[in-house]
């Protein structure tokens, strides 16, 4: 067998190396040949200040409290660094999971309602649809992506969901300056209310699977219960977006609404005024945000008075609460407001607030007063106009923003918001309320000699002169503040009832314009997101749920029959319990447009419009068992489109709350395209009551439902089902008028275009 290459050659040369070794005996060690030097053996693993030049020093441990701040473009980031260690806390038994979100079905392009065609061909400003292109943030523009300001972690957070990082997140909103306060992923424990008083603050996560805002205290736990109807913290919320002219963080010293005790070396000039004989009394509670964006209040001491304010005496029956809960009835309040002070008026007889003519509620000054009036309207105007004439023009220029307000004169307002047609229940709330209906709008043009005044868009109603018609200075208490991509969750607790809330509460926006809240989920919450008395806010992809059933029982009886005789209880569907108030609860507010949303809870007003609303939105989005609840006070001109009200038949999607002195629920609201069931396949129970409200449109909806009584409304109908499809053309109606806004408006103002 041959060798391989090399091989014999290796053989012969280790022959000859043994054949020179010795015989016997033991193998001498090979001395190594002298050219070849061998390093020294390694020193012993001894310690040791001569050793070799030690290696490069270590990386200094990461600071959990003080990582390096992340790089400006947060979003386009993906090798970020590791959050603190995070404890879990105890999980608690898992929530069934939610229905899948189908979103609205296609629909079927050869079906259209003759309100507004396919692109708006056959809209009219003067028509039954009002135009909805102008709600949310920015008049509907996109919503911005602010800059990073600072960074939570900056400041002391932990973000393990044990540490109290209160401290931590006040010191980062106090030096925030303009941009987005950065909250890494990580859960924070938040013991207290946070408040921001500046406009352009932002709060961001990192996306509601990553952040998680943990609210361990409800209100209760914080300001105790003191009202005397019991428990009802509606309207106060963890985070808020909101005009105050005086809230202050405490305890005992805050009273209702957020206006705090002022310091014991001053004199508090003005009061919150209770009035007893308002249908919508408070007494006695307190209603705070947990994290509140708000403006400052100044304290001034009577010496610090010019001397020619004037003082006057207000005689009225009225309940004051003053500190540590103790409410007294006086005779005599002292106003100290004047033309000439310079401090902010509290109590505003001229002004329509809620609750009567004298109460600040949610700690909201009304934005319109006699400081913010401009000129007045002195000719009347039809709606769908898009030009006035007001008496003055020297205060105007082009392209400022300004609002339109009228009020009621002996209940005329009202009646001509109905339309001739006829309402079961007289509003004796609205009779003479001032300075209720509000529009706002931009100047495109002015002429000096006549006091014609252009606005950017369409009247959405009449304009009288004997309403007294005025222009005021658009006047928000804050703006372009933002709470997105993050979680807000709730200590669980048990949902007590109807008006018994313990205080956990979402989002506010309290006198607020041209701010936002996205892609959030909120879980646990008593009320979730509040809109109060603002205007172009966006609240878009939210979530609002529960991470365990927060209702044990439904109700004590669905029936109860004792000494009775010959009762029959036929066609009932028992369904009653609830796991939270509000949804969303939209209140005094115009202009405001809620989109992409899920309700995966029951609550008693899972939607709720209420008091003086303007074209407000709610648009793609849906809940397991969705309550439309329009409140009464006139909510005018609501849209509904692109709306899931339930995952199979729906019970209650008009069912509406609200007092007889309200009035009935709304006027002139508009349901496109509302739909239950996969695909739509559910049918509408039954039409709205009587009692709904004036004036309403419903445009693509699958029922089978006698609309013989509908007609004495004014109610409009346009049913079409089709083999292709159970929707009308376009499927969102909001999402189309504002891509068609330029068009529609150039077509139907004559000469006039956006």
């Amino acid at each position: 067998m041959a060798c391989p290459a090399g091989c014999c050659a290796q053989v012969r040369e280790l022959l000859q190396e043994i054949s020179k070794s010795p015989k016997r005996g033991r193998r001498k060690k090979k001395s190594p040949p002298p050219d070849i030097e061998y390093p020294s053996p390694p020193p012993p693993m001894t310690p040791s200040f001569t050793s070799p030049p030690p290696p490069p020093p270590p990386r200094p441990p990461a600071l959990p409290s003080l990582p390096p701040p992340p790089p400006p473009n947060l979003f386009a980031v993906l090798d970020k660094p590791s959050p603190p260690p995070f404890v879990t806390p105890p999980p608690n038994p898992p929530r069934p999971p939610s229905p899948p979100r189908t979103g609205i079905p296609a629909s079927d392009p050869d079906a259209f309602s003759f309100l507004y065609g396919r692109k708006g061909e056959y809209w009219s400003p003067r028509g039954r649809l009002l135009d909805y292109s102008f709600a949310g943030y920015g008049a509907g523009a996109e919503l911005p992506v602010v800059p990073m300001d600072v960074n939570v972690m900056h400041f002391g957070a932990a973000g393990n969901g044990v540490v109290d990082d209160t401290a931590a997140f006040m010191a980062a909103i106090e030096a925030a300056t303009s941009g987005a306060i950065y909250i890494p992923r990580g859960k924070y424990k938040i013991s207290r209310q946070l408040v921001i008083q500046r406009s352009g603050i932002v709060l961001r996560g990192d996306g509601p699977d990553m952040t998680t805002l943990f609210f361990a205290n409800s209100f209760t736990d914080l300001f105790g219960q003191t009202w005397s109807g019991g428990r009802n913290w509606d309207g106060e919320d963890n985070i808020a977006v909101q005009r105050s002219e005086s809230y202050l963080q405490g305890g005992s010293s805050v009273v209702q609404d957020g206006v705090q005790d002022p310091p014991p070396d001053e004199t508090l000039i003005t009061r919150i005024i209770l009035d007893t004989a308002s249908p919508h009394v408070l007494t006695a509670t307190s209603q705070a945000e947990h994290l509140v964006i708000k403006m400052y209040k100044m304290y001034i001491t009577r010496s610090q008075m010019p001397p020619h304010s004037l003082v006057s005496t207000v005689k009225m029956p009225a309940q004051i609460y003053l500190p540590g809960g103790a409410s007294v009835v006086e005779d005599e309040v002292q106003d100290p407001i004047s033309d000439d002070t310079l401090i902010t008026r509290i109590i505003r007889p001229e002004s329509y607030l809620p609750g009567g003519s004298s109460v600040v509620q949610n700690g909201v000054k009304d934005p319109i007063s006699d400081k913010t009036l401009i000129t007045r309207v002195i000719r009347d105007a039809g709606k769908g106009d898009n030009m006035i004439f007001v008496d003055d023009v020297d205060r105007l220029r082009v392209g400022q923003r300004v609002t339109l307000v009228i009020s009621d004169s002996y209940g005329s307002l009202v009646n001509d918001l109905n339309g001739g047609a006829e309402s079961d229940q007289f509003c004796s709330a609205c009779i003479n309320a001032q300075r209720v209906l509000r529009f706002h709008s931009r100047i495109t043009a002015l002429d000096i000699f006549t006091g014609l005044l252009v606005m950017d868009r369409p009247l959405p109603y009449n304009i009288k002169t004997f309403w007294s018609p005025e222009i005021h200075s658009f006047n928000p208490g804050i703006t372009d503040c933002g709470i997105e991509d993050m979680s807000i969750e709730f200590k669980w607790s048990a949902y007590e009832n109807h008006l018994q809330d313990e205080g956990w509460n979402g989002i506010e926006f309290a006198g607020a314009a041209d701010c936002w809240a996205n892609n959030l989920r909120i879980s646990n919450s008593d009320n979730a997101v509040i809109i109060w008395m603002s205007s172009f806010i966006t609240v878009s992809n939210v979530w609002i749920g529960t991470t365990r059933k927060r209702a044990y029982y439904e109700c004590h009886h669905a029936f109860n029959i004792s000494y009775a005789q010959d009762v029959a209880v036929t066609d009932f569907w028992k369904r009653a319990y609830y796991e939270c108030h509000h949804a969303f609860n939209v209140s005094y507010a115009q202009d405001v447009a809620v989109t992409d949303f899920w309700v995966d809870v029951r609550c008693h007003h899972d939607i709720a419009v209420y008091a003086w609303d303007v074209g407000v939105v709610f648009a793609q989005g849906g809940g397991m068992d969705l309550n439309l609840d329009h409140h009464r006070l006139v909510p005018y001109g609501t849209l509904f489109t692109a709306i899931m009200v339930g995952t199979s038949e729906p019970t209650r999607p008009f069912f509406s709350g609200g007092i007889r002195e309200w009035g009935e629920n709304q006027i002139g609201s508009t349901f496109w395209n509302l739909y239950a069931g996969p695909q739509g396949s559910v049918p509408f129970p039954e039409l709205p009551a009587d009692t709904f409200g004036t004036q309403c449109n419903f445009i693509g909806f699958h029922w089978f439902v006698d609309f013989s009584r509908g007609a004495r409304k004014g109610w409009y109908r346009e049913d079409v089902v089709t083999l292709r499809s159970q929707f009308i053309t376009p499927a969102n109606l909001y999402e189309s008028m504002k891509s068609t806004r330029r068009e529609r408006f150039q077509r139907s103002l004559a000469g006039y275009a956006t």
